[in-house]
């Protein structure tokens, strides 16, 4: 028995397919759906009169108006940073990072060097109503594949917390908004029967700086989660953040634990290279 146990775990090893050819090929089924809308326009103010007024001011300061309508952006990372907890050294990471509207999908693969010496990568994706994290080691061994509840639910909030990103995203029916005052307004999203929220903060020039909920969890806990956006930059005629920190609130305790340095937003890829 001993034998076929290990066997199995052998043959479980072996076939551990790689996060990257799974993230490949879910971005070339994503890029080649034809039921995702195709724009041919551009924005005009007029698109976005429903919005509330911070999220109108903070479009015209990015420059979206006059730019293409989109229904897919490529995040460019100059650098990331990464911790598995709050007592780990940094590790530097690589990643692509992909998001696409109506129907929405995150897709991100990202890797790294476990004691900057065993390979490790990972993919995180969402869509209709399903979250999963897939981790390998060494390229073969598989050290997490996380799908349920939680997972689901987290990873659409983590959406939710980019759309500003994508505007089309913005301007679907199924996420509605509310001012709370005049820096900050509470965004829920509804997709594929699940139901979650967050609140955008802005500074008083009209930046999106914070986005924070309670709706994101660490495991099976539920923590209140915080993203952050630093230092924007004029990328392509896109005033846009150059830096993105995502955050763990504890009891006593904020913790840094993801660190993105951006170079750009693609519109509208082409390929997921």
């Amino acid at each position: 028995m001993r034998i076929i146990s290990i066997i199995l775990g052998l043959f479980m090893i072996i076939s551990c397919t790689s996060p990257k050819k799974i993230a490949k090929s879910e971005i070339r089924d994503e890029l080649s759906d034809t039921t995702r809308v195709k724009y041919n326009d551009v924005y005009t103010e007029n698109d976005f009169e429903r919005l509330p007024i911070q999220l109108r001011t903070y479009f015209k300061n990015v420059g979206i108006i006059g730019k293409p309508k989109e229904s897919s952006l490529k995040v460019e990372y100059d650098k990331g940073l990464i911790k598995m907890d709050t007592s780990s050294k940094w590790m530097n990471i690589m990643c692509d990072h992909l998001l696409f509207t109506n129907p929405h999908v995150r897709i991100v693969y990202l890797k790294a060097h476990l004691f900057w010496i065993i390979p490790f990568e990972g993919r995180d994706k969402y869509k209709a109503g399903h979250g999963n994290m897939l981790g390998t080691m060494a390229k073969l061994i598989k050290i997490f594949d996380v799908s349920d509840k939680e997972m689901n639910q987290s990873a659409l909030v983590t959406f939710l917390s980019e759309v500003l990103f994508i505007p089309s995203a913005c301007l679907s029916d199924n996420i509605t908004w509310e001012q709370i005052d005049k820096n900050s307004i509470k965004a829920t999203i509804v997709d594929s029967g699940l139901t979650v929220s967050g609140i955008f903060h802005f500074n008083d020039t009209g930046e999106f700086i914070r986005f924070t909920t309670n709706d994101r969890f660490e495991g099976k806990i539920s923590r209140p989660w915080i993203l952050k956006l630093e230092d924007y930059k004029n990328f392509d005629d896109y005033y846009i953040p150059a830096k993105a920190v995502a955050t763990w609130q504890y009891p006593y305790l904020e913790s840094d634990y993801f660190i993105a340095y951006f170079k750009g937003f693609k519109y509208n890829i082409k390929t997921g290279k």
